[in-house]
């Protein structure tokens, strides 16, 4: 009789370290879930920023246009929170093709824009982001 009730407490004892086993697991699991999101998070506002970073160089690039239509480009800024690096501007009569990156934190973004001056006015005919320049070559 003593015998049948020693396994039932093995039995009882093996369910328990079983159990925590896997509430362990999953607490390990969730901490590496919140941990992951956190990272992800971090990037994604650092990959925003270095997005602004690029459409401010576009801005400038824009702005300098309408100032001086032979503006030619090939400038870095330097923020607070990163840079942007305008390529050459390419020109082509009164179409002009500007490329700019922005950088922060080894994030990088590229911006292409193709456009026609006509001044004082600009008309842009395509503003794309890339992942590689396809119409002024790379930097």
């Amino acid at each position: 009789m003593m015998l049948l009730h020693t396994r039932g407490g093995y039995m009882f004892l093996t369910s328990v370290l079983f159990a925590g086993a896997i509430a362990m697991a999953i607490a390990v699991s969730l901490v590496l879930l919140g941990v992951s999101a956190g990272k992800n998070s971090t990037t994604f506002t650092q990959t925003e920023q270095a997005h602004y970073n690029a459409q401010t160089c576009i801005e400038r690039v824009l702005r300098s246009l309408q100032m001086n239509p032979g503006y030619s480009g090939d400038e870095t800024f330097v923020f607070t929170e990163g840079s942007c690096t305008v390529l050459p501007v390419e020109a082509s009569g009164d179409e002009r093709t500007v490329c700019a990156e922005g950088h922060h934190k080894g994030n990088v973004r590229r911006l292409e824009l193709k456009m026609r001056v006509v001044y004082p006015d600009i008309l842009i005919d395509e503003w794309q982001e890339k992942y590689a320049f396809t119409l002024c070559g790379t930097p």
